[in-house]
């Protein structure tokens, strides 16, 4: 072999690599710009996991309201049907018995007056 065919051959093999090193360059710049996109990503994605963690915890804190005005309804249903069963059940029995007792005596007086009229019209009669 001689000297300008090892020239050329060495010449061929640093073009190659150079043309390589190149694109290795070429691909690192693309990989970087990959890199700073993903990073812009990221960033929008943590901002989000922060505004959903926020929100997350005015629901918690919002759960934790209704619960507790569950829990005050339900005890004021409680007293209230305490309330019923203790108090107007045996108010709206008393008034029940009243009124049948009314009904009643109506009804005695509606014979005695009726008894009465009989009387009366056999007498004018």
């Amino acid at each position: 072999m001689g000297n300008n065919d090892f020239q050329g051959k060495v010449l061929g093999y640093l073009a190659q690599l150079t043309q390589d090193m190149t694109g290795m360059r070429q691909d690192i710049t693309g990989m970087r710009q990959d890199i700073t996109v993903m990073n812009q990503d990221m960033t929008v994605m943590k901002q989000d996991m922060t505004g959903m963690k926020q929100d997350m915890t005015g629901m918690k804190q919002d759960i934790t309201g209704i619960k507790e005005r569950v829990a005050k309804v339900e005890t004021d249903v409680a007293k209230t049907r305490i309330q019923i069963e203790n108090e107007i059940s045996p108010k709206i029995a008393v008034l029940f018995d009243g009124y049948k007792q009314h009904t009643e005596q109506l009804n005695r007086i509606e014979e005695k007056v009726s008894t009465h009229e009989e009387i009366i019209y056999k007498r004018i009669k």
